[in-house]
């Protein structure tokens, strides 16, 4: 099935009350929130909204740039009309729990120089309680846009929609007050609207074993196994990986205090290839740390060295689709779409402020990427973004926001250093009306001839919410 259809078949499926993050497997040990007695109270849990709920914001912007297919020799101008949608739709009951997040938009080049096309962003889930305390099944789907060659520009032709989708079910045991299990049993299906060596089915099979300390504190012992098979693999550099079987061990440890949060993952994983490439094997370490320094400012530290591949990047966090205020459109992530395994070690820090009429937040981070089998792709380098904006009036907001990176690859002796930055100014016209404008310089410094550009972009949106 064709990605865009899958995006629409996602946001269908999430508008109608099947999808649910629930169980979803971005945090399989965190203790699932008390949906029954959510759904007698006709509440969300922790919430206290209706049991179900559909929140949506409405856009129409207007963009002009400068040099749209980011070109250093070639620069083309051009203006947009974007009309978009955010939403998020939940539901809560005791045998289907539902939640999805979306950012859909379409975009069309008034001046004709590239094919009007659809963007979308999309975190959806469902969870069906088979037999109460025993028994769930679990639907997520996940679709993002990344770029195809991510050597090069992400130009309008660069571009395409991705998806990871999953189901299966989950058998809970139950050993004591404290004590718990978990057998979990997925199907994974992993599509590139352009990048058809990246497609792969997947089997992935887990063991938990969960203990609660106390009130606040949780040990988790996991088991994990996966087989991914390649629907179409290439044999071009930077593309090839065989089949492979996958296994993790690792510990667990949360707390989830009033003002501290930490969750520690430690272990070993190992991943064996077929074809006659050699087995690979080393550490897993995870770190989150989040502080509540002050009601007014908080601050998280993050560590981490695991192996892990594009589609476990391409798993959106909800809580981050559309939140940005200084996004303009629909953001192309990052991740290289292919189906190598690679080593990432990172480290990442952040801090906000908020008070009634000041906020700012500083988020630097540092990685290294070491691909396994072909390094072609390795990389590192430290980013930083920055934002802060300040309330004029208690319905006028304006601010500035920005964001640099600078990526060298290890093989390719090529450094390429990425700047964006510029102010934003909102107001509140009416309790669903709003506008909003941004002005951004976005430039990027690269030693790979051509791929130097600058960019001024302008952008306007009239938007409507719920």
């Amino acid at each position: 099935m064709p990605v865009p259809t899958r995006l629409a078949r996602g946001v269908a499926l999430a508008l109608m009350g099947a999808s649910c993050a629930a169980f979803a497997q971005v945090s399989p040990n965190d203790s699932p929130p008390d949906y029954a007695s959510a759904a007698a109270a006709g509440a969300v849990p922790g919430t206290g909204a209706p049991a179900t709920q559909l929140n949506y914001t409405v856009e129409v912007g207007v963009e002009h740039s400068s040099n749209i297919n980011y070109s250093q020799y070639d620069p083309i101008s051009q203006d947009l009309l974007i009309p978009r949608m955010f939403f998020t739709f939940d539901q809560v009951g005791s045998t289907v729990q539902a939640h999805a997040i979306g950012q859909i938009e379409y975009r069309d080049y008034l001046q004709g120089d590239f094919n009007n096309e659809f963007r979308g962003n999309l975190a959806a889930a469902l969870n069906w309680v088979v037999a109460p305390q025993w028994l769930t099944f679990a639907v997520t789907e996940n679709s993002s846009v990344e770029p195809v060659n991510p050597l090069a520009n992400n130009a309008p032709t660069n571009v395409q929609q991705t998806n990871v989708f999953a189901a299966g079910p989950s058998l809970l045991l139950h050993f004591s007050d404290a004590l718990r299990g978990q057998v979990d049993l997925r199907y994974i299906d992993t599509t590139a609207s352009k990048t058809k060596y990246f497609d792969s089915d997947r089997g992935f099979g887990a063991l938990r074993l969960v203990r609660d300390l106390n009130a606040t504190d949780q040990l988790s012992l996991n088991a994990e196994a996966q087989h991914v098979h390649f629907q179409q693999p290439s044999l071009l550099p930077g593309q090839f990986t065989p089949d492979y079987d996958s296994y993790d061990l690792y510990g667990r440890y949360q707390s989830k205090l009033a003002h501290v949060q930490v969750d520690a993952s430690l272990g070993w994983s190992k991943y064996t290839f077929g074809q006659g490439e050699p087995d690979q094997s080393g550490s897993l370490a995870k770190v989150q740390l989040n502080w509540l320094v002050t009601p007014q400012s908080t601050f998280g530290l993050g560590l981490t060295r695991e192996f892990t591949d594009a589609s476990e990047q391409m798993v959106i966090d909800p809580t981050q689709v559309g939140t940005n205020i200084d996004t303009t459109s629909i953001t192309v992530g990052g991740a290289a779409v292919t189906p190598q395994i690679y080593l990432e070690k990172r480290i990442d820090a952040n801090y906000a402020y908020q008070n009634a009429r000041f906020g700012i937040t500083l988020a630097p981070y540092y990685r290294q990427l070491e691909y396994v089998g072909d390094p072609l792709y390795d990389q590192q380098g430290p980013g930083l973004t920055l934002s802060f904006q300040y309330k004029f009036t208690p319905l006028l907001t304006g601010g500035f926001a920005a964001a640099g990176e600078h990526t060298s690859y290890t093989t390719l002796d090529r450094r390429d250093e990425f700047y964006s930055y510029g102010p934003f100014v909102t107001e509140q016209l009416t309790p669903h009306w709003s506008w909003q404008l941004n002005l951004t310089r976005n430039r990027r410094d690269s030693d790979s001839p051509g791929l130097s550009y600058a960019e001024n972009l302008v952008f306007f949106t009239l938007s409507y919410k719920r």
